[in-house]
């Protein structure tokens, strides 16, 4: 949980919740209806959101929230069995995002369960998603190589960031909003201007990723593998010199292979 006081974790069809510094059992939600593929905590740690997949069909089924501190379901949402693995809470915790089987972003009423809206994407899968730390904007990991941005108030993309030669499989906005981070089957970790799809850095990077976390100061970024593997990088004092870079960038026209590669 954000206040490191709860682990959550998911075991086929049931969620638990841990108390961390007693490494105690306080809850177990048994009896969902698919096996739990994702859970995303609300920014201020009360609430907890499930979604899961069919085991043999993989077809999404629905989303759940559970309240933590009465050890309770809140609120089921309407998810139109279509939401995908993917969930994610806005900076103030009133909406979820989830991305659904058709290429769309759904936003949820965090205390209703209502859809607010729907954002279409023209992507076939969302692997990831990202809100601003303003909740202006989404950022998105998609499997066609590409981080996008939407503008979530106008429901329309705002910019596309293109140099990664893999399926995207995580993203993460940096606290003070000046950076995207993104790693690709690739195997590179990317930095990236948000609202100018820029580039300013790119790492080698173990794939597999489990989470990428900023630190609250934006000062350095952790990546979690599934390899049991983790990296920190920290960024300079002076972001200058990866800014010069970017400027000092010849530019060119796409070759058609190039073109196909990134899916353009």
């Amino acid at each position: 949980s954000p206040n490191e006081e709860f682990i959550a974790c998911a075991d086929n069809d049931s969620v638990e919740i841990w108390k961390a510094d007693l490494n105690k059992q306080i809850a177990r939600f048994d009896g969902l209806p698919a096996r739990v593929e994702c859970l995303a905590w609300s920014p201020d740690g009360r609430y907890l959101a499930s979604v899961g997949a069919g085991f043999y069909t993989y077809d999404p089924q629905e989303v759940h929230v559970w309240k933590v501190a009465a050890l309770e379901p809140a609120i089921k949402m309407d998810a139109d069995g279509k939401c995908q693995s993917v969930l994610a809470w806005s900076p103030a915790g009133a909406i979820l995002a989830g991305a659904d089987g058709e290429g769309a972003i759904v936003l949820w009423d965090a205390e209703t369960g209502e859809r607010k809206t729907v954002i279409d994407t023209g992507v076939d899968r969302i692997i990831s998603l990202c809100w601003s730390p303003d909740g202006m904007f989404l950022t998105g990991a998609c499997d066609d190589h590409q981080v996008r941005i939407w503008d979530v108030a106008n429901r329309r993309l705002a910019v596309t960031c293109i140099g990664h030669d893999g399926k995207v499989a995580v993203v993460s906005w940096s606290p003070n909003g000046q950076y995207i981070a993104s790693v690709s089957e690739d195997k590179s970790l990317r930095l990236w201007r948000p609202l100018m799809g820029a580039p300013l850095a790119v790492v080698n990077a173990p794939y597999r990723p489990m989470n990428l976390m900023w630190s609250t100061d934006s000062a350095s970024l952790t990546l979690l593998s599934f390899d049991n593997v983790m990296s920190t990088w920290g960024l300079p004092n002076d972001v200058s010199d990866l800014v010069s870079l970017e400027d000092d960038l010849e530019t060119r026209t796409l070759t058609i292979e190039e073109r196909r590669r990134f899916y353009l």
